[in-house]
């Protein structure tokens, strides 16, 4: 069990905003944010190595699984590169699909890829 494990049975105890702050999107009062034993707590999120997928996929619903993919690595990979991706999270077969055609669990495999 992990020291976040902890808290998942209380409404309201700040698991969303524990993580938020580790990952780097919001910024803590006080204290210090260790990852290993590197304090991350002034580095920008995307120095952290920290990601974090909500519970409702954030992708674009207008754009196809390929671009929401592609959006989310800035459009640096080459084509096998993002096939592997889509390989590795099982979603080679949705990349010419739109969002709204996914089950929960594939937008959340997009999300992550």
């Amino acid at each position: 069990m992990t020291k976040v494990d902890i808290f998942s049975g209380f409404l309201g105890a700040g698991k969303t905003t524990l993580l938020r702050i580790v990952s780097g999107l919001d910024q803590a009062d006080s204290g210090t944010i260790l990852i290993g034993s590197k304090d991350c707590t002034k580095l920008p999120a995307y120095q952290r190595g920290v990601s974090m997928i909500f519970q409702n996929a954030a992708l674009f619903p207008h754009t196809k699984v390929r671009d929401n993919i592609l959006y989310g690595i800035h459009g640096k990979c080459s084509e096998e590169q993002l096939q592997e991706t889509a390989r590795l999270m099982s979603v080679s077969q949705l990349l010419e699909r739109y969002p709204e055609g996914l089950s929960a669990g594939e937008k959340q495999r997009v999300g992550i890829a």
